[in-house]
């Protein structure tokens, strides 16, 4: 590989791209169709247990089966698809599987200039997650491919940040630096309610109508402070969010900024999931545990109750017996 093409690579990638990438719990990879590793986020780095910062270079330095990966890698880099398959790393001596779902996000004007995303799955996850997931990487690649190719770096940029967005199973709202709604992915289609053709240009607020479960006042709207503070934000504990038919799902994660090559705040990403059956879960483990304590303690006053009047007839015993001593005993007795 020629030395420089990581760096090439970096600036084919569009402004606050690897922020973006690194917000994202999916493991995911993107190489050149020549096997140089053009970006790898946070959540592959923790899977594997190595320093992002190594996760550079050649794409083989950290493959089991350099020829097998390199072949898949030629199957992604001729089609739009989506194509499974399997990616096994092995780095300091650690043996580390992936379920691959490779594809095609840029094809290149030379030869191992084209770039591939590829989301990776460990093997412990469930099989039928994995079909599930396949499955809708595959109806968003078809949508892709009905798109028609345009030129221009916005163009490009728009492929990158929708491919990458519409691939994750976490729902993703995207707005402007004012914060209405530019993208929505469909998870937070179905979340929300609202369809990406009827989103886009809308405030955040009316897409993303979010209350605290407990007070159920407004929340506050994460998106206004990564706009003010231009950090990334983690919403409240105990956020509700009202879908556009009313219907209310509890839901958890983080905003972050989006910002372009001069650094400027251009946007932001709100990255969020359902964690409805979770509280649900949780609540009625409170309320087990609550019954529970309540049964303990009626119990615990029932054993006091029984165990003082066993007492009491133990005293009255001994009292009756002394009484019958005195009666049987007449030096015991005492003439009036």
């Amino acid at each position: 590989m020629p030395k420089d093409e990581n760096t090439s690579s970096d600036r084919l990638l569009p402004p606050g791209f690897h922020e973006l990438f690194d917000t994202l719990s999916d493991c995911l990879l993107v190489v050149s169709s020549g096997g140089t590793i053009v970006a790898a986020n946070q959540a592959l780095a923790e899977k594997l247990s190595i320093d992002p910062r190594r996760l550079t270079g050649p794409l083989n330095q950290f493959i089991e089966d350099r020829g097998a990966c390199a072949e898949y890698l030629s199957l992604c880099s001729g089609s739009r698809a989506s194509l499974p398959g399997v990616i096994t790393f092995l780095i300091d001596v650690t043996r580390t599987m992936f379920r691959a779902n490779g594809m095609l996000m840029r094809r290149g004007a030379t030869p191992g200039r084209s770039y591939i995303m590829l989301r990776l799955t460990p093997r412990e996850s469930s099989v039928t997650r994995f079909m599930a997931l396949n499955h809708r990487i595959d109806e968003l690649s078809e949508e892709i491919m009905r798109r028609k190719s345009l030129e221009g770096q916005l163009r490009e940029e728009r492929e990158w940040f929708q491919t990458t967005l519409s691939s994750i199973g976490d729902a993703v709202i995207a707005t402007d630096a004012e914060g209405c709604v530019t993208f929505i992915n469909p998870v937070a289609e179905k979340v929300t309610g609202w369809q990406l053709q009827e989103a886009v240009g809308q405030p955040l607020e009316t897409i993303f109508h979010i209350i605290n479960e407990q007070t159920r006042v407004p929340a506050e709207n994460p998106v206004v402070r990564v706009l003010s503070e231009g950090m990334v934000v983690g919403l409240a504990n105990h956020t509700i969010l009202i879908t556009k038919s009313g219907r209310e799902y509890a839901i958890e994660d983080s905003a972050a900024p989006i910002k372009n090559v001069e650094g400027t705040l251009i946007g932001v990403v709100l990255v969020f999931h359902d964690v409805t059956d979770r509280r649900l879960t949780e609540k009625e483990l409170h309320r087990s545990q609550s019954a529970l304590y309540e049964r303990v303690h009626e119990l615990e006053q029932f054993h006091d109750v029984v165990v003082g009047r066993e007492l009491r007839m133990i005293e009255l015993e001994k009292e009756v017996q002394q009484l019958r001593k005195k009666l049987l005993d007449p030096t015991q007795r005492t003439d009036p």
